[in-house]
This record gives C-alpha cells, structure tokens and sequence, in this order.
C-alpha cells in the first residue's frame, strides 16, 4: 500500500515522503494513529504542504537522534570497591559511562536524585537506581 507520510517516522522518512508498506503494517502503524494518510491523487497533489509543515529538526551528529532515544534505557554498571568507605557521586557515574563507550564532559550535568548511596552495602548489590543526566546532547555527542 502506498501511504504518504504526515509525520516524520524513525524507521520510515519524514512528512511529506511518499512510502510503499504491506498494507495491514500500514493500517495498523500509520493510518490509524495518523502518521500517513492514504496517497491518493488530491492527497499527493498537497504532499509539499507537508514537508513544508514538518518541523526540521537539526543535530550534532548523525548518532545524535539514536542516542537520544536509545541513552534512557542504558543500564551503566557501577563498581566500587568492597573494602572501602564509599558514596557515588557525578565522577562514578562519568567514569562507568565512559567505561561503556558514553562520554559525559560536564559532568555538572549528572544528578542523582534522593538519598546519598554509600557502601559498601551487601544490600545495594545488584540493584538499579536513577540518574538524571541533563547534559547537553550536542556536547554528550561531540566525541561520537
């Protein structure tokens, strides 16, 4: 089926582009949640006023989209010693990212919310907990 995109898709292209998808895919992906619209001629005649009405949207790399959608659900492992007195603090978290291949250069823009975690703590063993990077993408992405 051919559809005409309303709204830029990750996978699919931007408003206005003109993509040929198994219809069931496109009912069901694009059309009922109005992301394209069926290409029929009076809709392709308008296709311009589409990729006129899509907002551009511009990055610092080409990984920068993926890593914005991607980086929310990394799990970054931190490991800290056993013997010693311990509290995590930006410059674990910068370290253990960097360690998986994300490199944070302000590390001003880590904050992790709630109580301090300190060990070493049998208890914290194996457990998750949040940390908000507000880092700028365009420098998080400079070295990508």
């Amino acid at each position: 089926m051919i559809s005409l995109l309303s709204q830029t898709s990750n996978c699919l292209g931007k408003a206005g582009d003109i993509v040929t998808v198994n219809p069931n895919f496109a009912y069901n992906n694009l059309l009922l949640p109005k992301l394209a619209i069926y290409a029929s001629p009076e809709n392709l005649a308008n296709a311009n006023l589409y990729k006129k009405s899509a907002e551009e949207e511009v990055y610092s790399s080409k990984t920068s989209k993926t890593l914005m959608r991607l980086l929310p659900y990394h799990t970054i492992p931190v490991v800290l010693n056993q013997d010693t007195q311990w509290t995590i603090e930006p410059w674990h978290i910068k370290t253990s990212a960097r360690k998986i291949g994300i490199h944070i250069l302000n590390e001003g823009g880590i904050e992790i919310p709630g109580p301090p975690i300190q060990g070493p703590d049998a208890n914290l063993h194996g457990k998750d907990f949040i940390v908000i990077l507000t880092v700028c993408f365009n420098t998080l992405n400079k070295l990508f």
